[in-house]
């Protein structure tokens, strides 16, 4: 499920929040921010307790950090998938050029006989 169980709007909020803490993170130190940390988990589920997730929705704490655990993994299972796909259309078309390369040799060694 794309928003791991929660409501559309919830998520959409809690999305916000993952981005502003990462942005966050990002501006701090670009060099050693990681999306996926326990100290991101921690800002965004201290954010979004207090925010309308927490205060209308009745979300705990806890809860957040389950669906930033959550979350993170989804996002490095999305990023895995987009780079096997990657490699898999690059070697697919690395096949595919030495197949139309073996083929003119093959024209070009039967021309010649």
């Amino acid at each position: 499920h794309p928003t791991g169980g929660w409501h559309e709007d919830d998520h959409a909020v809690f999305e916000r929040l993952w981005r502003r803490c990462e942005l966050a993170d990002e501006a701090a130190d670009a060099e050693s921010s990681s999306s996926s940390t326990p100290l991101l988990h921690e800002r965004v589920a201290g954010l979004a307790k207090d925010s309308v997730l927490g205060a209308r929705r009745g979300l705990t704490e806890a809860a957040i950090l389950r669906h930033c655990r959550w979350y993170a993994e989804r996002r490095a299972l999305l990023a895995l998938r987009r780079d096997t796909l990657a490699a898999w259309r690059d070697a697919k078309h690395v096949d595919e050029r030495r197949a139309r390369e073996a083929a003119e040799i093959a024209e070009v060694a039967a021309t010649q006989r």
